[in-house]
């Protein structure tokens, strides 16, 4: 088993890549189309420039980290270059300059999102792709991945409960203070966490070359590997749907105020860590795969209550159902690409994690992709007005069918894909050791 203080520190980046990135799926949307006025359309756009930009980035630093490994790594160097644009650039996304033209906030938000994704790709992924290196049992992993999430879930706890107690409706400025905290901890949360991150010194580095054209040539070759691809992607696009959606939710259907997601996003938090050692359980008696669909299933059905739902139903009560499957979820995908990866090194003989984080790094932002422009859609489609305060019946049919019905019908999909077309071959070897 790897040290204790390692596993804690390298677990601990967890707090930084959930907190900036939830804290934007959050409140981003919310904040530039209804508190700046942003049209839709614009937002749908900046989005869209964002996941373009992820179609480069994300696959080719991947591979610049395996293929050209420096004097002191093949990771960590990014991770220290690349903190401080990262933490910067996130700060600023939450203080525009006032532009009376809102085409000039578009292109604040777009440059901004560039700078924050680059910052992002080279840090966070630099640092996944440590995983399947640094900790090589499922014990071991199953240890880092719910752990990960125990930080993961504090992040989202300051994220999401805390951040209605500082961020208000209708005051700006609100925004831009709390973000700029965020930044401010994460600095921190980074420096110490690189203590976490030690690489494996590569003896032979010309034994780890390998085309970038041969690295994205896994998309086709590689079945398991482009299965996962999508089904984490719409796991990512469900779970992003909620959280985008639900200030909307909140606001144009219940009627209630900001406080009531600092009650609702606890109560599925706090369900989600009481059935992390569940899922722990779960995986290491079945397998990732198991994990996977029987938290999907979960996760589907706990939001079919939501549609139907009154401002004087116990939303909170309900809500906490869906922290559930939620957890199994947040577990699952980190061992299921670690398997990949373990498999694809114990075929070719080469570590490629930077490419493959990479490449599923793209496929994230396309679900934010996604996310956007369903948004757009059918915010169109609705008739949703971000300068009325209430909505009508149709705008609020339009809300629920961007939080509830998408991510429960492409839930199921990535159920069927999954059980039909996903199938490692779990043999016990030093890189896919399933069992100690």
């Amino acid at each position: 088993m790897a040290r204790p203080d390692k596993i804690l520190l390298y677990s601990s980046m967890s707090f930084t890549a959930a907190l900036l990135l939830q804290f934007y799926q959050s409140k981003a949307q919310f904040f530039y189309v209804v508190e700046l006025k942003m049209d839709p359309s614009y937002y749908s756009l900046a989005i869209g420039i964002w996941a373009i930009y992820n179609s480069i980035n994300d696959p080719l630093f991947g591979w610049i980290m395996d293929r050209f490994p420096t004097r002191w790594g093949r990771r960590v160097p990014w991770m220290i270059i690349f903190m401080l644009p990262l933490c910067i650039s996130f700060g600023l996304i939450w203080t525009p300059p006032h532009f009376e033209d809102k085409r000039l906030t578009f292109l604040w938000l777009v440059a901004m999102l560039l700078v924050f994704d680059t910052g992002y790709t080279m840090v966070i992924l630099a640092w996944a792709a440590l995983f399947p290196e640094i900790f090589e049992t499922l014990r071991d992993r199953s240890i880092v991945s719910a752990l990960r999430q125990v930080f993961s879930i504090i992040a989202l706890v300051v994220a999401l409960v805390v951040a209605p107690g500082f961020v208000k409706d209708g005051d700006i400025g609100s925004y831009g203070k709390f973000g700029w905290a965020l930044a401010i901890i994460s600095i921190v949360n980074i420096v110490f966490a690189l203590f976490g991150c030690q690489e494996k010194q590569q003896t032979d580095l010309t034994q780890e070359s390998y085309s970038l054209k041969d690295g994205l040539n896994l998309l086709r070759t590689n079945k398991n590997f482009l299965v996962f691809l999508v089904i984490n992607m719409i796991a990512y696009y469900a779970y992003g749907q909620i959280l985008s959606m639900f200030p909307f939710y909140r606001k144009f259907i219940l009627e209630q105020s900001e406080k009531l997601e600092i009650n609702v996003y606890s109560a599925v938090l706090g369900m989600t860590v009481l059935s992390l050692p569940f899922w722990v359980w779960i995986t290491n008696k079945t397998n990732p795969k198991t994990t996977f669909i029987f938290s999907s299933i979960a996760f589907a059905v706990s939001l079919l209550p939501l549609f139907v739902f009154s401002p004087d139903d116990p939303i909170v009560l309900v809500m906490a159902f869906v922290g559930f499957g939620l957890a199994g979820l947040l577990i699952v995908v980190d061992l299921m690409l670690a398997e990949i990866v373990d498999e694809d090194y114990s075929k070719h003989g080469i570590r490629r994690e930077g490419i493959f984080f990479g490449i599923n790094g793209f496929f994230i932002r396309l679900a934010i992709l996604m996310q956007a422009f369903t948004f757009s859609s059918v915010s169109k489609w609705s008739g949703f007005n971000q300068n009325l305060a209430q909505q009508t019946e149709k705008g609020k049919l339009g809300i629920k069918i961007q939080m509830l019905m998408f991510p429960i019908v492409f839930l199921i999909v990535s159920i069927v894909l999954i059980y039909k077309f996903y199938h490692i071959s779990q043999k016990r070897n030093k890189y896919n050791s399933f069992d100690e």
